[in-house]
């Protein structure tokens, strides 16, 4: 019930923001980072072998949101996305999953941003096609992030996220939770219109 109240929150802050004249926003984002949680060899029909693994912090993701004007350099901040590291084959494959709701406040001048916020992740699972799903608790984090503005429009930018999951591993008769490092670092490519 949590997360859905967080999906909301964060859909109507973006909501009023649009209200308010705000920017549109969209990113696309690779990151790097946090903890090992798989380890998959993948083995190619000429038998060759290659070992990726799946990280707690790495991963693709995308968002959409809003960027609200507070003054001529300050602005808020709000994004929902999808993020996920994974490997997909033709017979399986794994990936851990998530989905972020950011809310940052940015300090903008020139062709530079400065934003500190936070982040809140849900819907959590690291599943594979032939392997038990586990589902993580929602967590929050926090984020710090650079961009540099080549248009208004399109910026580029670098993204730290500290994020800590947990998760519950048991099985009939044992139930042991695990603390998982998700800290990373991300470069972003990002759209404001």
């Amino acid at each position: 019930m949590g997360s859905k109240k967080a999906i909301l929150g964060v859909l109507l802050i973006t909501l009023a923001a649009q209200a308010q004249a705000a920017d549109w926003y969209f990113d696309l984002a690779f990151a790097h980072g946090g903890d090992k949680l798989a380890d998959v060899e993948l083995i190619y029909d000429d038998g060759d072998r290659e070992r990726t693994k799946i990280s707690a912090g790495g991963g693709v993701s995308l968002a959409a949101g809003g960027v609200f004007s507070l003054s001529e350099s300050l602005q808020l901040q709000t994004t929902i996305g999808y993020k996920e590291d994974g490997v997909h084959a033709d017979n399986g494959s794994v990936a851990f999953k998530r989905m972020p709701l950011d809310v940052a406040l940015f300090y903008s001048g020139d062709n530079w941003r400065f934003g500190a916020g936070g982040s809140y992740e849900t819907h959590i699972a690291l599943q594979g096609v032939y392997g038990p799903r586990f589902n993580f608790d929602g967590t929050l984090g926090g984020i710090i992030e650079i961009d540099y503005k080549f248009t208004d429009f399109v910026m580029m930018g670098l993204r730290y996220t500290r994020m800590q999951y947990e998760v519950d591993v048991g099985g009939w008769d044992y139930n042991e939770r695990f603390e998982i490092n998700g800290n990373n670092t991300s470069l972003r490519v990002a759209f404001m219109f």
